[in-house]
């Protein structure tokens, strides 16, 4: 109950901040421009013209749910990297704002354990950037499928591996928050662990880059440890779009991201605990 109580905390911040009152006009103004300049010519149940901001953008006759496929496929990569980027910059004050001197020997005077006030505040962030997640994701499949009839729910269910990468990126910020009580340390952690992932996603051809063997296969060690953020946002497209995917490597993707953020939020935790405010 305590982690609740701090989660709700964490919330109330945001809204006196007006963080969730941005958040929402920002993602309403794309889904209003989407809605009155991209326009879709639907002649028994197939797709035959494109037009946005009044320029022609296609206008081969195929099937509307199969011509919709990329669109549902760059919407989620749009969304996946958006989340990851804003959610960081965003997301960072919150960490120094709960450890900020004052407030925090408050919060320990109370009657809650220290593991609760860190869970509940990282609990609390990941219901705020899920909320704007599934807000814009479900925006745009309304938006399309009210123009064109199709309803996908593959970009809601995508959006889930955007959130659970970005829990193990804020796992990372929490973290880094209680070690130095510094937002632009912070952010440059949640950034450096995003950019890793993305260079893990590529380390065959990294590694086949650099000819020095001992230097390759260090780099190829080091990269083990951080979430393959690249290919966890193909997985996503791919669901966007509803292609086949192949389930036992989402799975083992997913299992690697969950035990960085785990392992992360195990350490924050660790440096709490032993903390003298």
């Amino acid at each position: 109950m305590n982690v609740i109580n701090v989660a709700m905390e964490v919330l109330r911040e945001a809204i006196h901040r007006k963080w969730f009152l941005g958040i929402a006009l920002g993602i309403s103004m794309v889904l209003i421009i989407m809605w009155n300049f991209l326009q879709f010519e639907i002649v028994d149940g197939a797709l035959a013209a494109t037009e946005l901001f009044g320029d022609l953008m296609g206008s081969q006759i195929q099937s509307a749910e199969v011509a919709l496929r990329p669109a549902f496929r760059v919407a989620s990569y749009i969304i996946y990297y958006g989340v990851l980027i804003f959610g960081i910059a965003v997301c960072a004050p919150l960490a120094t704002t709960l450890l900020a001197p004052g407030r925090i020997d408050y919060l320990l005077a109370l009657p809650i354990a220290r593991w609760e006030l860190i869970l509940g505040s990282y609990v609390g962030v990941l219901i705020l950037t899920i909320s704007g997640t599934l807000y814009g994701a479900a925006g745009f499949m309304t938006v399309l499928g009210l123009k064109t009839e199709v309803w996908s729910t593959g970009i809601l269910l995508s959006t889930v591996l955007a959130s659970i990468t970005f829990a193990a990126i804020y796992a990372t910020m929490l973290t880094m928050a209680i070690f130095v009580r510094y937002t632009p340390a912070i952010m440059i952690a949640g950034f450096l662990v995003m950019v890793s992932g993305i260079l893990a996603s590529n380390i065959d051809a990294l590694q086949a880059e650099i000819e020095t063997q001992w230097l390759s296969q260090l780099i190829g060690a080091v990269s083990q440890f951080f979430p393959r953020v690249v290919r966890v946002s193909h997985f996503a497209a791919d669901i966007a779009g509803s292609m086949p995917i192949n389930e036992a490597m989402l799975l083992r993707s997913m299992g690697g991201i969950l035990f960085f953020g785990l392992a992360m939020l195990c350490l924050g935790l660790w440096q709490f605990e032993r903390k003298d405010f």
